[in-house]
C-alpha cells in the first residue's frame, strides 16, 4: 500500500491524503507512478592550492531532493473533478508544510516545499469522457 499525505494546518483543513485507491476519493496514485526521493550529499571544499595534491573536504551536508509523482483526479461530473484538481493544487501551493510517504504501513515524514503551477496533462476524449485528469511533477523536499 501507497500513501501520500500532505499537511494542510497552514490551509486550516485536515491532511490532503492520496491513495492508489482510484475509488477512495477524487486523487488517486496510479501503480508505478512514484519513486523514492534521493537525497544528494552537498560537498564544500577549500580553495585549491599549487602546492598540495587533491583537495581537502570542509563540509558536507545532506542536500534537498524532489518526490517525482504522478496523480490522477476524477469526479462524478466536470464540476467535481475540477474541485479535485483545484484541491491538490491547493494543497502543493503552501510555502512550506509537512507530506508523509507511507509504504507497506511504513511512515517516512519529510519537509515539503511550495510546487509552482501542476502541469495537468493532455485533454483528450477519453479522458474528458472518464472525467479524469493526470499530473506528474516533482516535490522539493529537505531532510
Amino acid at each position: 500500500m501507497i500513501e501520500v499525505s500532505i499537511d494542510r494546518a497552514s490551509l486550516a483543513l485536515t491532511p490532503l491524503v492520496i491513495t492508489g485507491n482510484p475509488f477512495a476519493s477524487g486523487l488517486h496514485i496510479p501503480e508505478d507512478a512514484i519513486t523514492w526521493p534521493h537525497f544528494d550529499t552537498r560537498r564544500e571544499y577549500a580553495p585549491d592550492s599549487k602546492w598540495a595534491s587533491g583537495r581537502t573536504l570542509l563540509a558536507a551536508v545532506q542536500d534537498a531532493a524532489e518526490l517525482p509523482l504522478t496523480i490522477y483526479a476524477h469526479g462524478a461530473d466536470g464540476a467535481a473533478l475540477a474541485a479535485s484538481k483545484a484541491e491538490l493544487e491547493a494543497a502543493l501551493a503552501q510555502w512550506s508544510y509537512s507530506l508523509t510517504l507511507t509504504v507497506d504501513s511504513v511512515a517516512h515524514v519529510y519537509n515539503a516545499e511550495i510546487v509552482l503551477g501542476v502541469p495537468w496533462g493532455p485533454i483528450d476524449s477519453g479522458m474528458v469522457a472518464a472525467r479524469m485528469a493526470r499530473t506528474s511533477f516533482s516535490i522539493p523536499l529537505n531532510p
